[in-house]
Parts: C-alpha cells; sequence; structure tokens
C-alpha cells in the first residue's frame, strides 16, 4: 500500500468515527449510525430564542429560556431542553444577568443584557431586562402540599388549609395556631363571630378563633368544598356524594339536597339562593329551604365558584369552552366562547363590572359580554399557561396563579411575575394593606410590591 492511499485510509476512519461519536451523543447511543455524512442542509442556519424579550422582576429570580435550531427552509431542528449539549451560552452583561450551561438566566442587578445561545455555527440572542420590583416579605412552612384557597378573618389572621392540618398564620407570618386532622383539602369560611367553619374527609367541623373545637358533625364521605355562610348563619358545603348539606351554627343538620355530579363551592345571592355548580354541566338554585328553583344546562363540566354582580348576575364558567351570564332567575343574558379553551377557575369581578376568568389563559369580559383581552402567559409560543382563580385589588390589578404568581394591569399587561414552583394549583389572596399571599412549593409566602 503506498503512502498517499494509507493517509486517504486514515482520514476516512476519522471522520467516520468523528460524525458516528457525535450522532451517538445527540441520539443517546439508541442506534447506530448508518450515515456518517452530515448533510448540509440539516446544519442549523439559524438560533431562535424563546422567547426573544423576557423581563426579570427581583434580583436572583431565575428564569430558563428556551432555544432552538432551525433549518434554511425553516424546518426545527433541535431544542435546548433536550438537547442542551448542542448550544452554548453566553451572557454580554453578566454584572447583570448570568446564564449556565441550560440556559438558565439569573438576575444580579437591575439593567439589561443581551443572552446569548450558539450551536453549529449560527447564534440567538435575547434581551433579558431586570427591574427590582417586588420583594418576599415572609413566607411559612406548611408542611405538605397546600389544599385549594386561602381565607383572611376580619382580624386580619390567614388560614390554610395544608392536607393535614388547618394553619391559622398572623398578617406578618408567626403561626396563630395549627389544628391537625386529616383531608383538609380547602380553604374555611369564617363567621362574623369569628367561627372557622371547614371540611375534612370524615367530618365537618368548626372551631373558634383560638383553634379550639365548638362541634364535629361527622359526615360518611369527604368535605369537597370550602363551605359559605348564609345571611342567618346557615352553613353550606358540598360532599364526595354530590349533597349540599345545610348546618345551623350549633351543628344541626337543617337539610340535604341531592344534585348530580361532583359539586363546587356553594355561593350565596343577597336573596339567600344558593348556586351550585356540578361537573355534570349543571348549575343548581336552591332556595334556603333546600327546594330546587331552577336549573342551568351547559355543555360542560362546572367546576368552580359563580361570582354574583352588584345586579345580581350571576357569572360562571364551563369546559364547553363559554363564560355565561345569567339572570337571578336564571335566565341566559349572554354567553361568550373564550379565545383559548376551557374555563376552570371562579370568576373575580372588577369595580367596573369587568369579569376575569382563568383557565387556558386568563380573559377580560366585560359586563355586556366582550371580550376585552387574553393573557396566555408571557411566553405564548411554549404553550398556554393553565390560570387558576384571579382576584382584583382595589387599584384594579389583578393576581392570578399558574405556574408562577402573575400580577396583571387592568390592561392585561403584565407588571410581575414571582415562580412559585407549582405547576397549576398556586391560589391567591390580598391582604387589606395590599399584600399579596399565595401558596407554593408547600410554603405560603407574602408579596410585596416596592414602592407601595
Amino acid at each position: 500500500m503506498d503512502a498517499s492511499r494509507a493517509v486517504r485510509r486514515l482520514r476516512t476512519r476519522l471522520l467516520t468515527s468523528s460524525a458516528l461519536g457525535l450522532a451517538l451523543a445527540v441520539n443517546g447511543c439508541k442506534e447506530a449510525v448508518t450515515d456518517p455524512v452530515v448533510r448540509p442542509d440539516s446544519l442549523p442556519a439559524s438560533v431562535e430564542m424563546l422567547p426573544s424579550e423576557r423581563p426579570l422582576f427581583f434580583i436572583g429570580m431565575s428564569y430558563r429560556i428556551g432555544a432552538r435550531t432551525v433549518a434554511a427552509d425553516g424546518t426545527w431542528l433541535k431544542g435546548a431542553r433536550l438537547n442542551p449539549q448542542l448550544f452554548r451560552w453566553s451572557s454580554d452583561a453578566p454584572n447583570i444577568v448570568t446564564v449556565d450551561s441550560l440556559g438558565v438566566v439569573t438576575a444580579v442587578s437591575e439593567g439589561a443584557a443581551r443572552v446569548s445561545a450558539t450551536s453549529g455555527g449560527a447564534t440567538g440572542t435575547a434581551t433579558v431586562t431586570v427591574r427590582d420590583a417586588i420583594l418576599r416579605a415572609w413566607s411559612y412552612p406548611l408542611g405538605a402540599t397546600p389544599g385549594w384557597g386561602i381565607t383572611i378573618g376580619d382580624d386580619g389572621t390567614i388560614y390554610v388549609p395544608a392536607r393535614h392540618s388547618l394553619e391559622a398564620v398572623a398578617p406578618g407570618g408567626e403561626r396563630r395556631w395549627s389544628f391537625p386532622t386529616d383531608g383538609v383539602s380547602f380553604a374555611p369560611a369564617i363567621a362574623p363571630d369569628g367561627t372557622v367553619y371547614f371540611g375534612t374527609s370524615a367530618a365537618f367541623m368548626a372551631v373558634d378563633r383560638s383553634g379550639v373545637v365548638r362541634w364535629i358533625l361527622p359526615n360518611r364521605v369527604m368535605i369537597t368544598t370550602s363551605p359559605a355562610i348564609g345571611p342567618d348563619g346557615t352553613v353550606y358545603v358540598a360532599s364526595s356524594d354530590s349533597i349540599l348539606h345545610a348546618v345551623d351554627p350549633a351543628g344541626q343538620r337543617r337539610w340535604e339536597f341531592k344534585a348530580g355530579g361532583r359539586l363546587s363551592a356553594p355561593v350565596i345571592a343577597r336573596d339567600g339562593t344558593i348556586l351550585i355548580g356540578a361537573d355534570v354541566g349543571y348549575l343548581y338554585a336552591v332556595g334556603p329551604d333546600g327546594k330546587e328553583r331552577w336549573i342551568y344546562r351547559t355543555g360542560g363540566a362546572i367546576q368552580s365558584t359563580p361570582a354574583i354582580g352588584a345586579d345580581g348576575t350571576i357569572y360562571f364558567g364551563s369546559e364547553d369552552q363559554h363564560l355565561y351570564a345569567l339572570s337571578p332567575g336564571g335566565n341566559l343574558k349572554w354567553s361568550l366562547p373564550l379565545p383559548l379553551a376551557r374555563a376552570y377557575s371562579s370568576p373575580a369581578l372588577g369595580s367596573d363590572g369587568t369579569v376575569y376568568i382563568g383557565g387556558d389563559g386568563l380573559h377580560a369580559v366585560d359586563a355586556s359580554g366582550r371580550l376585552r383581552w387574553s393573557y396566555p402567559g408571557p411566553n405564548p409560543r411554549s404553550g398556554t399557561y393553565l390560570f387558576m382563580t384571579p382576584v382584583v385589588a382595589a387599584d384594579g390589578s389583578i393576581y392570578v396563579g399558574g405556574g408562577s404568581l402573575f400580577a396583571l394591569a387592568p390592561d392585561g399587561t403584565l407588571k410581575w411575575e414571582y415562580p412559585t414552583r407549582l405547576p397549576t394549583t398556586s391560589h391567591t389572596i390580598v391582604g387589606r394593606d395590599g399584600t399579596v399571599l399565595a401558596t407554593g412549593d408547600s410554603t405560603l409566602f407574602a408579596i410585596v410590591e416596592r414602592g407601595r
């Protein structure tokens, strides 16, 4: 064999081995590669950043920016989440924003930075802006995944269900008391005299404002909603056997109403009518005497509590992708198909009559049934966020949980975001002083906006 043939053969072996090694690294060694040649049309022509602009709202906040390689014809090739080894990350201002090998950016100081991802000779750039807008004032460990909802008493005490206990927390984040019991999944209702009503896996009970038991009413099945208190002190709550219970303040059953399907938490109209949704698609109106007044049927499950406007209009969402408005007598005033998908949350009402409802997106609808805006999340291209029930503050700001805690201005623009480390179940309430309270990752925490 002459020297030139030997060199050519060695070069071929080296090229084949290098291409094979790269293919195995990218594909996780799943299968052998038969064609070691990398075609020019499979090389990235550009890198697309997801999103191309990203605000961070407090020092220390982190966010993983996405990136993907794109061929010359616009075909998506590889993404950074599944193939982080293909990308090299950098920040042009590490004193403002740092970035690690997975594309996780972290806020260091206020300002703006450009974060770049490079792959195959192509580079994409995203602008990251840091604004120190909020402060985590305090946090309270719940010791378990939080249940549904938060309640604030007249004295400022914050009540949070924590699966195996009901926690009573002072406005500053100190423990007032903890009531141990099994299956506390829903926030309590607080009577004017301070009595705390809540359900468990096997009972409905009342404790006083110090956490001392007043009475326990055994139930053969689990209580599955938060209670509602009528003007005469009667407490209404639903259980997993599709029964709405009416209980007097002394713990005696007044009546039971058998509905169909899993029931939402009840709400009480000014005339004493109890309204409650069901996952079979019905909204029930029940009188204070336990008699059915009317039923309104939708094309999908009603999973959440209706809201009642100042004029008595009843607003609720259905998984048939509509928001409904009914008269106090149960007649349809209007229904609005929502632009994204199902409406899971309870509606919240603004002082101007705007109806806010969460689900696959957060939607703002005026009192006549016209869509004002929809907010899909901070990065719509990565998928729509699933939002819980929003709350509206006195200044018109809307706060809603959905993987993070979001604050929106009345026009639907994002004010700030705080990660909660829960995919969907972040529950929110606003205290009298404007402090925003939310749950996430086995914790109750308080957020204060700087400048308040």
